[in-house]
């Protein structure tokens, strides 16, 4: 069976009516079954009580064969949350709210506490009503979980609700809308079509029954011969000894000594015995429908072990998945923050060293344009000192050459 429940709790999820605004806080659980085709939704509401102990629920029940096929949807809700609906219902910071649009086809029934309480009457609006909205967060169901509410929508006709048994009902009743109501406006007592009828035979029904039934026989020990076989007889109005019948063996027991053994029944007043085969016969039948009973008894107790076996199996493996998802989301978050923080404290050391980078490459620029600047001034200074030099040297002997020209050509 293909369950979506959480493990110790429901889904969290908020209801409503197509012609009420107000949401109720409440928790949803989804039972999927694909091999025989069941399909329920319920709702839970808890109330308080005046004792602060007490805490009482109320259970909608959502069948899938009470449900509308063309109008039932599963969408992205468009409602606007406050934020305390927000928190009871989502799982984490960012929540992706959905809306399960149920349409009835007539109301449905309710599992309410046995005992008297308040009647709570802000509930009768969502027990009339036909028209139902849950909104819940996707996020608490896990993709398969999430394509099963798609084959849940998408063809309910195909499935019917989970029939339920006085194992589902764990002392609690099985009613409807009317429970909200006084005793004396209640409109129907009649007992409600959702109780799977068994053919296992009820304690009520035995004791109106028991006028039609066949006379019930008693098995009885003789006081005095508690090793000698004992014998049917039918239990008489009184507890005077039967008469005596030839082949025939009977225990009678005296009015002061009441047999442990014998049961009280209401039979009528038999006239005569009847005789030993008609008895063995008789004791036969009654002998099989116990057989009968005790194997249909031990054959049901066997299945509703094996659905609460397989049930908490599966609540535990869900809550072991859950505990995982979170675990592992919880690690990938830690993760993202760790490389988060190193990666922005690598940032700022790759700008700070860029930075040191760059005011030491223009130092250095500085330094070798200066000194290329002062080496080219340096040579451009010598290379003017020699050619002034140069120049000065040509010009001096220039002059001694016109001075000698000039002494000889006086002395001539």
């Amino acid at each position: 069976m293909a369950q979506i429940s959480l493990h110790k709790r429901s889904l969290p999820a908020l209801a409503c009516t197509a012609d009420d605004s107000k949401l109720l806080p409440c928790t949803c659980h989804i039972k999927y079954d694909q091999v025989r085709l069941y399909a329920t939704f319920t709702l839970q509401h808890v109330i308080d009580t005046n004792d602060a102990t007490t805490m009482h629920s109320f259970t909608f029940i959502y069948n899938s064969d009470n449900l509308h096929p063309e109008t039932t949807t599963y969408t992205t809700s468009g409602r606007d949350l406050t934020q305390l609906e927000s928190q009871h219902i989502a799982r984490n910071i960012t929540p992706k709210v959905r809306a399960l649009s149920l349409q009835l086809k007539k109301p449905c029934a309710i599992l309410c506490p046995k005992e008297r309480i308040p009647r709570p009457t802000h509930l009768i609006g969502l027990a009339k009503a036909t028209d139902i909205t849950i909104i819940f967060d996707r996020n608490w169901l896990t993709s398969q979980q999430h394509r099963f509410i798609f084959d849940i929508v998408a063809q309910p006709e195909t499935f019917s609700g989970f029939p339920i048994d006085e194992k589902n009902l764990k002392g609690r009743r099985l009613d409807n809308w009317t429970v909200f109501y006084p005793a004396d406006d209640r409109v129907s007592n009649e007992p409600h079509p959702y109780i799977k009828l068994s053919s296992k035979r009820s304690l009520q029904e035995s004791d109106d029954t028991a006028g039609l039934s066949p006379p019930k026989r008693i098995l009885c020990t003789p006081v005095h011969s508690p090793t000698k076989e004992a014998t049917v007889i039918p239990t008489p109005r009184s507890w005077e000894a039967p008469p005596n019948i030839d082949g025939l063996q009977h225990a009678p027991l005296p009015p002061s000594t009441p047999s442990p053994y014998a049961v009280s029944v209401r039979t009528p007043t038999p006239h005569s015995l009847p005789p030993r085969a008609e008895s063995l016969h008789n004791l036969e039948d009654d002998l099989t429908t116990i057989f009968e009973n005790t194997a249909y008894d031990a054959q049901y107790l066997r299945s509703a072990a094996d659905d609460e076996f397989l049930s908490a199996v599966e609540e535990q493996r869900q809550g072991f998945q859950y505990s995982t998802e979170d675990a592992l989301r919880e690690f990938l978050e830690e993760i993202d923050r760790i490389v988060d923080e190193t990666f922005c404290k690598l940032e700022e050391k790759v700008v700070q060293y860029l930075e040191s980078v760059e005011e030491s490459v223009e130092e250095q620029f500085e330094k070798v344009i200066t000194e290329k600047v002062d080496r080219f001034a340096y040579a451009y200074g010598k290379w003017m000192m020699s050619v002034a030099r140069s120049a000065a040297g040509s010009r001096g002997g220039r002059m001694t050459r016109k001075a000698g020209q000039k002494a000889i050509h006086q002395k001539n």
